[in-house]
């Protein structure tokens, strides 16, 4: 569900931003967490389409899931964590008042709010599938 959020962490809009939140170990944990899921999640279809599912395919696709889903989500909210001093210092994608629309908007208060929430909302995601 917040996997958009973390993906501005991956071609944010300020070279100084890409430079310190791109560097971070965070970001290579849920990378290789999504690629590792993707290659075992189109093998198995790929497979599955052509009649053919091998036992290890099947056996990757619901196992390694267990290790996988708690790697990605622990990288993507270390992500936004390492990202938080940077964003609040810039006032990253924030909007302040006064401005012609009358709104504000607080990326910084955002990204907390997505952590507190990410871990019930992967876990009613999870649930759903």
């Amino acid at each position: 569900m917040w996997t958009p959020v973390v993906e501005l962490f991956l071609f944010p809009q300020s070279t100084e931003f890409e430079l310190k939140v791109q560097t971070e170990d965070s970001v290579l944990l849920f990378v290789v967490a999504w690629t590792i899921t993707e290659i075992i999640r189109y093998s198995f279809y790929t497979f599955s389409l052509l009649n053919h599912l091998p036992y290890l395919i099947k056996w990757a696709r619901y196992t390694l899931f267990i290790v996988l889903y708690p790697m990605g989500v622990s990288g993507e909210l270390l992500t936004i964590y390492a990202a938080l001093p940077f964003v609040r210092q810039s006032g990253l994608y924030s909007i302040s008042l006064p401005n012609k629309y009358n709104f504000s908007f607080d990326y910084y208060t955002f990204l907390i709010l997505v952590m507190i929430s990410y871990i019930p909302s992967e876990l009613a995601e999870l649930n759903a599938e």
